[in-house]
């Protein structure tokens, strides 16, 4: 498969082949930052312990083209981190990455090191009140720049928490000045007792999708349960303990990288109300794949209502 090709799955503009395999391998929950809206900070967390080669090996056995997503907490924490990257893509395994892209000396040697015609993608998170309160936002800015001056395709994506909206359109201005272009992300949690991204307003959706149109697919899906998916088929998640599963929201073991992994024959239905995961690029149905991606255009009546109940202090209505 063409690197386009197995990179644009995650960037929601192609639809996963069934010859390809996305694995989404957690090696840590550990991370140097604290932001406030997220749900997985946990800096006190392990690392993961599995040999690269047993992933290697599992992965190879699927006889299928592989693209390994790693992701944290904060990937490049990890003190081997640029070897792991180098023997998978020595084995002719595509790699991405998710990082928040802090870690200065161990971002230089992956620079220095790593082929990008290997890597596919490197998701970089912005987190921009932390870097204004560590005072990091130049050196961050200086990674990034250092990536694609190196000809890595990064993605800086932007978590438009509801707190950020009255700024969002200055610091997208100051990246662009930067030559780095911010792509929101819409925020999934509560806030302020309203859940998010259902909350957002008519105004702020048409804030995200002028400048990410596929921030649709990117939102966390809503009416997936009984919907036919390839999550197992074409997608796994690998744990920190080597442990397989079909997906981020559907815990059901179908192997372990010591053991192999028993890939479903076709689509499974997802058990989920609300898909947690990359769910668009692996939903079978073609109809019902075109309808959860626009969904998120216009907001539903009821969360707005309960937008404006809440807002306008009438919970009693």
């Amino acid at each position: 498969m063409r690197n386009n090709e197995i990179i644009g799955i995650l960037l929601g503009g192609e639809i996963v082949k069934e010859n390809s395999l996305v694995v989404s391998w957690q090696i840590t929950q550990a991370c140097n930052l604290d932001c406030f809206y997220c749900y997985g900070s946990r800096r006190e967390a392990g690392v993961c312990s599995v040999p690269v080669k047993e992933v290697i090996g599992c992965l190879k056995n699927t006889n299928k083209d592989c693209l390994v997503v790693l992701v944290g907490g904060e990937v490049f924490i990890i003190p081997n981190f640029v070897d792991i990257c180098k023997q998978l893509i020595d084995a002719d395994i595509m790699v991405s990455i998710e990082t928040n892209l802090s870690l200065t000396s161990a971002i230089i040697e992956f620079a220095n090191r790593i082929n990008p015609v290997k890597i596919g993608c490197i998701y970089v998170s912005t987190h921009i009140l932390e870097r204004e309160k560590n005072g990091t936002k130049e050196e961050y800015i200086r990674n990034v720049i250092l990536l694609k001056e190196k000809g890595f395709k990064v993605r800086v994506n932007y978590v438009l928490h509801p707190s950020l909206l009255n700024r969002f359109d200055s610091d997208y201005e100051f990246f662009k000045t930067k030559g780095i272009e911010l792509l929101p992300r819409p925020f999934v949690g509560l806030y302020k007792k309203l859940f998010y991204p259902d909350a957002y307003s008519r105004k702020e959706r048409a804030l995200i999708l002028s400048v990410n149109p596929d921030a649709g697919r990117e939102a966390s899906l809503k009416g997936t349960k009984g919907i036919l998916c390839n999550a197992g088929r074409s997608f796994i998640k690998i744990n920190e303990n080597g442990m397989i599963s079909r997906c981020a929201g559907d815990c059901t073991r179908v192997g372990d990288v010591h053991h192999g992994v028993n890939l479903f024959e076709g689509p499974r239905p997802c058990p989920n109300k609300t898909c947690p995961c990359w769910g668009w690029g692996f939903i079978a149905d073609s109809k019902a794949r075109d309808r959860l991606g626009e969904s998120f255009i216009k907001p539903s009546l009821r969360s707005q209502i309960k937008r404006y109940c809440y807002e306008n202090n009438r919970w009693g209505i």
